[in-house]
């Protein structure tokens, strides 16, 4: 079963020796009832994240998420500070959301803002995506922009851990079930996909920046808030006109383009998680 993300980083305490209610000094002690208690469950921190795995074979966090780490290390976001959080409710199932975030087939049409500082149809697969509980890839910056805002200017500092290639792209990551991450030059941003029903996702989205820039007196996260915000609720409105036509009687699954080999991948993975492979 894939872990579920936690965003604090902060220690957890298991419950699985709250073996009976606040109520529990009415009734008798029963001494065959310790294994009706509470099952603990493995608990691994990876970088800035908590993971939580919902079985109890579950295999050695860093080795699951080796290839990923690759990719994400560089950014150091144990290192970065989240300077901004937002949450939204997205009426639509979190699969649909997480589809959405592996292709930019639409952003020609729903993104013309970030269309100007990013090719739409830039970039390649990260190796190694689609393996193991992660897909992912990375697009270009236009010449001139340094990162995604409105203008392509950065309103922070570059991530002292990116030179070359990295320093003219932005990766995108999204770890099974329900993290997303967004690799920039200057910031590090995720998404936490909580599904609240078939149809309703909760969206916690935050934004870290370095502590030499927050720690700028002229520093303001807003340049990368305000364009993700923008593309952001752009998106959760595709999602929710996509979930509706899913509700309705005569929806039948299509093909996939070539532009959306990262949901390929992503649907393989569902599905052989649905069969226990």
């Amino acid at each position: 079963m894939p872990r579920a993300a936690i965003s604090s980083p902060a220690p957890i305490t298991t419950a699985a020796s709250a073996r009976r209610g606040q109520n529990a000094s009415a009734v008798p002690a029963d001494p065959t009832a310790e294994p009706l208690g509470l099952v603990e469950l493995p608990v691994g921190e990876w970088r800035v994240w908590v993971f939580v795995h919902g079985g109890a074979d579950a295999p050695p966090l860093a080795e699951t998420l080796s290839e990923m780490d690759t990719e994400v290390a560089p950014y150091e976001p144990e290192r970065l500070v989240t300077a901004e959080r937002h949450e939204y409710r997205v009426e639509a199932n979190w699969k649909v959301v997480a589809e959405n975030y592996n292709e930019c087939y639409h952003c020609g049409l729903l993104h013309p803002e970030l269309c100007r500082v990013s090719p739409p149809r830039s970039g390649a697969p990260f190796e190694g995506s689609g393996l193991d509980n992660w897909v992912g890839g990375w697009m270009e910056l236009r010449d001139g922009a340094a990162t995604m805002f409105l203008n392509g200017a950065s309103g922070g500092l570059p991530l002292r851990g990116i030179d070359g290639p990295r320093t003219r792209r932005v990766g995108y990551i999204a770890l099974l079930p329900n993290l997303l991450i967004s690799l920039h030059p200057d910031y590090v941003m995720t998404h936490r996909l909580t599904p609240l029903g078939p149809g309703v996702t909760h969206v916690e989205c935050a934004w870290l920046f370095a502590p030499e820039a927050v720690a700028e007196s002229d520093f303001a996260p807003s340049y990368a808030r305000d364009f993700w915000e923008l593309s952001n609720r752009q998106d959760w409105s595709a999602c929710e006109s996509v979930q509706r036509g899913l509700a309705t009687p005569g929806y039948t699954p299509g093909p996939l383009c070539e532009d959306e080999a990262d949901v390929y991948e992503f649907v393989a993975l569902m599905a052989r998680r649905y069969l226990g492979t």
